[in-house]
């Protein structure tokens, strides 16, 4: 079960920090995604953290190793089990640090097992990377 830390918060406010610091951040201070189609990974951190049911949150999008340079394109979460996603779209606007982007607006309407997804395209190709999270009511 992932775990959000008020710590890794620190980090985010801080814009002396770049994505190479946010890259090494522990699976327990933020969400890791991976991708089945593509290499590098994507380290997501919430804002306000932890994610609570029901309260709008932004992700801070770090792109790391090998899928540095990539736009992405689009930020989701979804409920496998249940078949749903968010109601909710996401704005996504690209931060003043190369490879890292923000995505806005963003509300988990229920408690359970969630899935974030990051699409990011690079040279014509599209990647998800997606790691599951468990939001407590």
């Amino acid at each position: 079960m992932m775990r959000w830390l008020a710590p890794i918060l620190a980090l985010t406010v801080s814009p002396a920090l770049a994505a190479p610091e946010l890259c090494g951040a522990t699976a327990a201070d933020a969400l890791r995604l991976a991708s089945p189609e593509a290499q590098g990974t994507v380290v997501v951190v919430p804002e306000p953290a932890p994610l609570k049911v029901g309260q709008q949150f932004s992700l801070q999008v770090v792109l790391c190793g090998a899928a540095t340079g990539a736009n992405v394109v689009d930020v989701d979460a979804r409920m496998p089990a249940h078949g749903h996603g968010m109601n909710y779209k996401a704005d996504i606007s690209a931060a003043d640090t190369d490879d890292v982007f923000r995505a806005d607006g963003m509300l988990l309407h229920m408690p359970g097992q969630w899935q974030v997804t990051v699409d990011a395209e690079q040279n014509g190709k599209r990647a998800r990377y997606s790691a599951d999270v468990m939001v407590k009511p």
